[in-house]
């Protein structure tokens, strides 16, 4: 298993990736103009006004079932649609099923790894709410959650509807999200994502510690992991990528919200820092995740820490 780059970002290369069954890896190169982690990591300052960045084209495919995008085509980037930046439209697509419903944030429960538990309380929201779009809607629940934990009530089923305008999408109910739409939406309900894009272009490569980091400082992040990499995902008929929520980390373990419950409990799930790695790099963008930061009022959430023996 390889381990983490020590040096938090370098840029990740798209390469071609191929649908079916089969998965096409982007190549990561070994150093590619790596910049001071405290500049390329550091949420935007609070003060600072929210600019509205030019969206790029639709990034999902439309044949593919898949969670998220797997095909992401480089092309000139066209102006976003005309959705106010700052306060985005409420566009419900059917109603949530109390499955989909918000629930309170808890932290994590049975055998832990020795040391104290740093954890953000993050709501939990499955994605399979009852609205036609719930297989591919890890993304919309992932970021629901975390609009939720800075005071912002925003079901998936609202996320999806920007995400559908952003892309392009409308009726394809297998399509996934880009996760630069998620970063968008996000920002334009307030929030400061960053640490996605790396300054020379492509994603920002993520370690361990950076993720630590981001907790540290009250703010949650979502990756773009492999879905079979994941604890207890080993034999699941779906191999491709998917979104989940960091929330914390205890020991050498990390502490996450996965918007897929039928299995069991998506809240305040645990796996070590090897089972995210596998998870992590082995995504169609490896180590690609993005964090977010509160508004001025909120900049941060309070990451608690909860002694342990």
């Amino acid at each position: 298993m390889r381990a983490l780059a020590p040096v938090l970002v370098t840029t990740i290369l798209a390469g071609t990736l191929l649908g079916g069954c089969g998965r096409t890896l982007p190549s990561v190169p070994s150093v590619a103009e790596a910049m001071p982690p405290a500049i390329a990591l550091a949420p935007p300052s609070p003060t600072a006004p929210l600019l509205v960045p030019t969206i790029g084209p639709p990034r999902v495919p439309t044949a593919i079932p898949t969670l998220v995008s797997r095909t992401r085509t480089p092309t000139a980037q066209p102006e976003p649609p005309a959705i106010d930046a700052r306060i985005a439209p409420r566009i419900p697509l059917a109603t949530p099923t109390p499955l989909g419903a918000l629930q309170a944030p808890r932290p994590p429960e049975g055998p832990l790894p020795a040391g104290d538990l740093r954890w953000i309380p993050v709501p939990y929201r499955s994605q399979f709410d009852g609205n036609p779009y719930e297989d591919s809607d890890c993304g919309p629940a992932s970021l629901s959650m975390v609009l939720a934990a800075f005071g912002k009530t925003v079901p998936a089923v609202e996320v999806r509807g920007l995400v559908n305008q952003l892309q392009g999408t409308q009726g394809v109910y297998d399509a996934g999200t880009a996760i630069e739409n998620l970063a968008e939406i996000g920002r334009r309900h307030g929030l400061r994502p960053y640490g996605l894009e790396a300054p020379g272009g492509g994603f920002t490569v993520w370690s361990l510690i950076g993720l630590r980091q981001a907790i540290d400082a009250g703010n949650p992040v979502i990756p773009q992991v492999w879905y079979r990499g994941l604890p207890d995902r080993r034999q699941r008929p779906y191999d491709g990528d998917h979104y989940i929520v960091i929330t914390g980390y205890v020991g050498d373990a990390f502490i996450y919200n996965d918007p897929v419950d039928r299995d069991a409990p998506g809240n305040a799930r645990v796996m070590s820092a090897a089972q995210l790695d596998l998870a992590w790099r082995n995504g169609d963008f490896p180590y690609a995740a993005v964090a977010f930061a509160g508004s001025a009022e909120r900049p941060a959430l309070a990451a608690r820490i909860i002694p342990r023996p």
